[in-house]
């Protein structure tokens, strides 16, 4: 399969925005308003995925969330887009509450 239909088949229908960023980086396919739609999706997923947990705990899990996709993406600052995650994060962090150190 090629990328388009590996995206368009199984990534997109099944909402699966890490394998979407994956396929984008693979492809080389650059476009901003998708990669950071890409991360908000990524980002709303773990806080979806947390929602019973406690503070602590979804601080840890979006920590861990991030920290193991910034070792794939970091180095190209085009698929991790630091100044538009802070951006997200820090309204996430004031929204729930979260200690301002975590950003």
């Amino acid at each position: 399969m090629d990328v388009s239909q590996l995206y368009g088949d199984f990534a997109d229908p099944f909402n699966l925005s890490e394998c979407k960023l994956s396929i984008v980086h693979c492809a080389g396919h650059f476009d901003v308003t998708l990669i950071e739609s890409l991360w908000s999706e990524i980002i709303e997923q773990e806080l979806q995925s947390t929602l019973g947990n406690d503070r602590d705990t979804r601080m840890q899990s979006m920590r861990d969330r991030l920290l193991r996709l910034g070792k794939l993406y970091s180095r190209n600052d085009s698929y991790f887009p630091t100044a538009y995650l802070i951006k997200l994060l820090e309204q996430h962090s004031c929204q729930l509450g979260w200690d301002p150190g975590f950003i």
